[in-house]
């Protein structure tokens, strides 16, 4: 049971994981700025769990606290980076492409990184 609670504690997951997807929830139809979507993204479950995963393979190696937050970080940034491009594919690709329903977010009004910079500034560091 203790390594659990290391785990929890070492990710910030279990609140973060709840948090976030209130916070989703509360943002619709609500024009956001980035510092609360960034937190929103970060937080949900793809990317606490991605966080998990990354820090609990860390803790299991016996890493110290300095690289287990070097892990955490790098859990976040790759959990970001897969919610932005989940939210870029909800706007640029079909139903039949995703394989899910296109377009739910800007149905719902979420809060996105495109609606709040525009799919053309989002995908310019792409090009």
């Amino acid at each position: 049971m203790h390594i659990i609670a290391e785990i929890a504690h070492a990710t910030g997951t279990v609140e973060g994981m709840i948090g976030g997807q209130v916070i989703d929830l509360e943002s619709e139809h609500v024009k956001g700025r980035r510092g609360g979507l960034e937190y929103i993204h970060r937080s949900k479950e793809l990317g606490a769990l991605i966080t998990t995963s990354v820090v609990t393979g860390g803790i299991y190696a016996g890493a110290d606290p300095a690289q287990l937050q070097r892990l955490r970080d790098f859990g976040r940034s790759i959990g970001l980076a897969f919610q932005i491009v989940d939210d870029v594919l909800d706007v640029t690709q079909s139903s039949e492409q995703l394989g899910k329903t296109a377009g739910k977010d800007t149905a719902s009004d979420k809060a996105t990184y495109p609606a709040l910079f525009g799919i053309g500034r989002v995908l310019a560091p792409c090009r």
